[in-house]
């Protein structure tokens, strides 16, 4: 059952592994090398996910606080939504508001759980 193999002799310290010979890899640094990469591409993946998991706002246990609410800190004179301040914001706000204008438009500033947002 034993089989003859023919095994080059192992380069000596002293030597220049890659004299006479093509650029060669073993089975081991192989794959050394790929489980290497396979871990880079795997933590480089979950740290992008990680990353927008973060930038991203928690979730609401409930729907009042999914909605976007008006946001007139320090404006409440001025802005005509200011009456409205941390107040649900709803369509027919908008409407009604862009009737009394000029260019049939109207804008807010508000906050979705955190983060600001321009609604117009």
């Amino acid at each position: 059952m034993a089989r003859e193999y023919n095994l080059k002799p192992a380069p000596r310290a002293g030597e220049d592994a890659s004299a006479g010979t093509s650029a060669t890899i073993n089975r081991r640094q192989f794959l050394r090398y790929g489980f290497n990469t396979a871990t880079g591409v795997l933590a480089a993946s979950l740290g992008v996910l990680g990353f927008a998991a973060i930038l991203l706002p928690p979730g609401g246990s409930n729907e009042g606080e999914l909605a976007v609410k008006f946001w007139a800190k320090g404006r409440e004179d001025e802005a005509w939504y200011g009456a409205k301040h941390e107040q649900v914001m709803t369509r027919q706000d908008f409407v009604d508001e862009a009737a009394k204008s000029n260019t049939g438009t109207s804008g807010a500033a508000g906050i979705w759980n955190g983060v600001p947002v321009v609604v117009t």
